[in-house]
């Protein structure tokens, strides 16, 4: 589905990523674990345009988005929710929703993704006339997550989506992601809680010093003190 083959990226004259190699497989949760600074969230505004790459290539389904615009990348079916929750906190949670569709004008199946949405995360329901601003943390996470599924994507990518939330909400977010790899969504997952994150992941990126310096399957690099300890340090 995604290929990022030997990709160059950093800000100013800096070079933060030095060659990021990475298959994301359709059907899969693959994450990539990594120190801060390793360059995981270089790496996902890499792909979806929010910085332009100096070289190597980014393809997904076979057609190359290396240096396509952000609202390009989201119309092939990619959404990113970034880090900190990004939502719109003016707005009410039903008009956050109604922003993650704002590409899909005419699409007939919008009422149904919001359905399925509003079904995934009930608190939307019952706080649906609220401003963001007045949702907890974990709540603008549920949000922003949603806001990203209106968006009807292929390729879900969450840029640490458990940050500073309670571990009851951790799980509930991470239960979240697994529900939607069996709805046919592909996750695309930086996360910090290494745990939570090698429990529901198939396959696992660990980067340091913005490059790949392992990748297998999440139960191997479970298994794996010495790599854990090499390039994660302390584990959550």
């Amino acid at each position: 589905m995604l290929e990022i083959h030997d990709l160059h990226a950093g800000y100013g004259r800096t070079e933060v990523l030095h060659g990021v190699t990475m298959t994301i497989k359709s059907g899969t949760i693959v994450t990539m674990l990594g120190r801060n600074g390793a360059g995981k969230s270089t790496t996902l505004k890499a792909i979806t345009g929010l910085l332009k790459a100096t070289s190597g290539s980014v393809t997904f389904d076979g057609k190359d988005i290396t240096h396509a615009k952000p609202h390009k990348v989201a119309r092939l079916g990619i959404s990113h929710v970034r880090e900190g929750h990004q939502i719109f906190p003016a707005l009410t949670v039903m008009e956050n929703l109604s922003m993650g569709a704002f590409l899909r004008s005419g699409d007939e199946n919008v009422q149904a993704d919001l359905d399925r949405v509003i079904s995934m995360f009930p608190v939307l329901r019952r706080k649906s006339n609220a401003r963001g601003a007045s949702l907890s943390g974990g709540e603008q996470q549920m949000l922003a997550l949603a806001q990203g599924l209106m968006m009807s994507p292929r390729l879900l990518i969450c840029d640490e989506p458990s940050l500073g939330l309670a571990p009851m909400v951790v799980q509930e977010i991470m239960d979240a992601l697994l529900s939607l790899r069996e709805g046919g969504i592909t996750v695309l997952l930086v996360e910090q809680r290494v745990n939570h994150a090698l429990a529901i992941s198939d396959h696992v990126y660990v980067l340091d010093d913005g490059a790949v310096r392992h990748e297998g399957p999440a139960a191997e690099v479970r298994e794996s003190d010495v790599l854990l300890d090499s390039y994660l340090g302390s584990v959550q």
